[in-house]
């Protein structure tokens, strides 16, 4: 039976500018309007918007939350300070990618990453303290953090 694939609020935007729709991840999402080189041009003259709105948002929150950050992503958190954002990869346990993402520093004990259509499965660490982990538009999932993800 075929999947049908969802659609962003931006679906009928993306028609009615000629875009070159493709599935991706469960979405149909826009890959090019006019071409690679025109739309290249376009942006360094002017702007470019990305429509995220088929990306994941997962929240993290607790004592070990940063440390749980810390141990899965490439980039160091702490360089960042509360409201403040950064673009890193999210790693596996052996340092491979599973997916690029923005993390974003809420509060000092609370931080929040937007993952790509690819990956919405929520962080599952094992063993130690308690972490929270909230995917956008779900509950809390009580947690004990370590220092890698497992996938359910």
């Amino acid at each position: 039976m075929a999947r049908t694939l969802q659609l962003t609020p931006l679906h009928d935007r993306h028609l009615a500018l000629g875009a070159r729709m493709v599935p991706f991840a469960g979405w149909e999402l826009p890959v090019q309007y006019e071409g690679v080189i025109p739309e290249h041009r376009a942006v360094r003259a002017d702007c470019g918007v990305f429509d995220v709105s088929h990306m994941g948002e997962i929240e993290v929150e607790g004592p070990r939350a940063a440390e749980l950050l810390q141990a899965t992503l490439s980039n160091d958190l702490d360089k960042i300070g509360p409201g403040q954002a950064q673009y890193t990869l999210l790693t596996n346990e052996t340092g491979g990618i599973i997916d690029d993402l923005i993390a974003y520093k809420l509060r000092s004990v609370r931080a929040a990453r937007g993952s790509g259509a690819a990956d919405h499965r929520a962080p599952r660490p094992a063993g130690g303290e308690a972490v929270h982990v909230r995917r956008r538009g779900g509950g809390w999932d009580r947690l004990h953090g370590r220092s890698h993800w497992l996938h359910r």
